[in-house]
């Protein structure tokens, strides 16, 4: 999927240089990495000491999996919105009317 012509524009237009599939999984590794340190960052200046350590020791090794996940279910909801637009309006809709009293 990444060998196709609209991906690799999508990426040099954004980064400015032509990655290889190689490249874009350090990336990707790198983002979720990060994104799950600042996430343990935000959690121990958020919760009590105990249960910071608690979520960290329980998360430590599927940590950046789960931000993964997280950023794909995130990016694929974008993804159907732009692809059907209508579809995305009548559940917002909906949405709304069934929380309006």
């Amino acid at each position: 999927a990444l060998d196709t012509p609209k991906y690799r524009f999508y990426m040099y237009w954004t980064l400015g240089v032509n990655l290889d599939e190689r490249q874009t999984l350090y990336l990707v590794t790198l983002l979720c990495n990060l994104l799950y340190g600042l996430l343990v960052v935000a959690g121990f200046a958020l919760l009590p000491r105990n249960r910071a350590l608690l979520i960290t020791a329980a998360t430590f090794f599927v940590g950046p999996t789960i931000v993964l996940f997280v950023l794909g279910l995130f990016f694929a909801s974008l993804a159907a919105m732009a692809l059907y637009p209508m579809t995305t309006v009548a559940t917002i809709w909906t949405v709304g009317f069934f929380q309006s009293k």
